[in-house]
């Protein structure tokens, strides 16, 4: 049996942000082409479907936010260094999505049962 480690021993984490910050890009990249594939598809008509749309549009915006979040938490510079910049052309993509995903949420937030005004 391993014993835990004592309560005020922080264990050195310096390599898993090494890797975090090595990763995060393309992984970054991945969610944003998801985002982009899954939202390209045709807006279904019918309520239920485009509900289930939507969910999954909200899904993976609320994944790359995260990433996004984690990104800093690791010390990921996020700043904008330029037109030519693939990270800084990722990050837009980034915020665009959220931006969009922010007018989302607004409207769905509502009482579903409540009648239009």
């Amino acid at each position: 049996m391993t014993a835990a480690p004592a309560p005020d021993t922080v264990p050195d984490l310096s390599a898993a942000r090494d890797r975090l910050r090595a990763s995060l890009p393309e992984t970054l990249h991945r969610a944003l082409d998801a985002y982009d594939a899954f939202a390209a598809r045709p807006v279904p008509e019918d309520a239920k479907a485009f509900s289930a749309w939507q969910t999954g549009c909200k899904a993976v915006l609320a994944h790359i936010e995260l990433l996004l979040k984690l990104a800093g938490r690791v010390g990921l510079d996020l700043s904008d260094a330029g037109d030519d910049d693939p990270l800084a052309a990722l990050l837009a993509r980034a915020r665009a999505a959220m931006a969009e995903g922010d007018g989302t949420d607004e409207e769905s937030e509502g009482d579903e049962d409540a009648p239009d005004d």
